[in-house]
């Protein structure tokens, strides 16, 4: 996906930008963005909504943070790329150590479990 955005960028000047919807502080960067892409109407928009949401983030944070600052976590999952929900653990301070994720096409392919 980033290959095929990149070259249409590089190639016919159409913008691009990754985003990330995992965790408060991810959401709020990746909607300011997507904004800056536009006029001020759709700026002042996106700090609406996310001033509207803060204060719900801000409560389930404030309720799990207490028990979870701190912590070491090593994320392997399948998928999803690790670097995408990192932020939401930093948002309850816990520190990633470590990442990993398993191809599943690999496995598709040999029929056999493949850990990269």
């Amino acid at each position: 996906m980033n290959y095929i955005s990149r070259h249409m960028e590089e190639k016919y000047g159409i913008p691009w930008c990754e985003y990330n919807f995992f965790g408060p502080s991810k959401i709020a960067e990746s909607l300011r963005k997507i904004a800056a892409f536009f006029d001020d109407k759709i700026k002042e928009g996106a700090e609406r909504v996310i001033a509207k949401y803060q204060p719900l983030m801000d409560a389930v944070i404030a309720r799990y943070r207490p028990r979870l600052e701190g912590k070491t976590v090593m994320l392997f999952v399948g998928g999803l790329r690790p670097r995408h929900v990192i932020g939401a653990y930093e948002d309850l301070g816990m520190e990633v150590v470590g990442t990993g994720y398993e191809l599943a096409i690999t496995t598709i392919i040999s029929g056999q479990p493949s850990i990269m």
